[in-house]
C-alpha cells in the first residue's frame, strides 16, 4: 500500500512560503494498493496534479467522498482523467444523505461556474449510492463511518495485506449536538490503525 498526500489544506488553498512544508492544495490522498488498485480520498485542488500522474495509464479509479463541501470538491474539474475518452472512474458518495457531496461535484461543472458540461464528458464516470454494500464485496477491507460535521460526511479505514489506514476529515470529536459517531466509537474505529488522517483544525 502506497499513500501520498496531493492537499491537506482545509476550506481555501493557500499555496506560498507559509504552507511549504504540507502544501497548500486542499484534502486529496491518492491510496494506491498491492492489487493495483487506485483510491483517491477527496477532490480539493490536489486531485488536479495526481491527474497529471494518473494520466499515464489508463486504470479504473475509485473516488471516495468524505463529502460534498468546496474544498473537498473544487479540484474536480481539473483532473486530467475525466477528459480521456473510455476511463472508467468509479464515484462513492457516502450514504443517501449525503447525496449533496455528488450532486455538488457534478454541478460545478454546469457551464457557467465552469466552462465544460460534466454530461459532455468523455470518460465513463459511474456513480455509486450504496457505497457500504459496494465496498464490503471488494477484495479489499473498507469500513465506512458517519463524520461529526455540519451537513454529514465520512471517514474510511481500509485494510490491506496486514496494514490500515483511517481517513476522517472536518470531524468533531465533541460535537456541539448529539454526535453521528461518539469519541470512544472513533477510538473502536481508529485502533491498531498503521496510518491515521485526522483533521487537526
Amino acid at each position: 500500500m502506497l499513500v501520498t498526500f496531493y492537499g491537506v489544506r482545509g476550506s481555501i488553498a493557500a499555496p506560498g512560503p507559509s504552507t511549504i512544508k504540507y502544501g497548500g492544495n486542499t484534502s486529496c490522498v491518492h491510496v494506491r494498493l498491492n492489487t493495483g488498485n487506485n483510491l483517491i480520498f477527496d477532490a480539493g485542488t490536489g486531485i488536479r496534479k495526481l491527474g497529471m500522474k494518473l494520466k499515464q495509464n489508463d486504470e479504473p479509479l475509485l473516488l471516495l467522498l468524505s463529502h460534498g463541501h468546496w474544498d473537498h470538491i473544487q479540484g474536480y474539474p481539473f483532473f486530467d482523467p475525466i477528459y480521456q475518452p473510455g476511463r472508467e472512474i468509479l464515484v462513492c458518495q457516502g450514504v443517501e444523505s449525503n447525496a449533496i457531496a455528488l450532486k455538488a461535484i457534478l454541478e460545478q461543472m454546469d457551464g457557467s461556474n465552469f466552462p465544460v458540461h460534466a454530461e459532455d464528458l468523455p470518460s465513463k464516470i459511474t456513480t455509486v449510492q450504496q457505497v457500504d454494500e459496494y465496498l464490503t464485496a471488494q477484495s479489499f477491507n473498507t469500513v465506512r463511518k458517519d463524520i461529526n460535521h455540519p451537513g454529514g460526511g465520512n471517514a474510511y479505514r481500509i485494510e490491506e495485506d496486514g496494514v490500515s489506514i483511517a481517513y476522517i476529515t472536518d470531524n468533531e470529536l465533541d460535537p456541539p449536538g448529539a454526535p453521528q459517531t461518539t469519541y470512544y466509537q472513533w477510538v473502536e474505529f481508529c485502533r491498531g490503525v498503521d496510518l491515521l488522517i485526522h483533521d487537526a483544525q
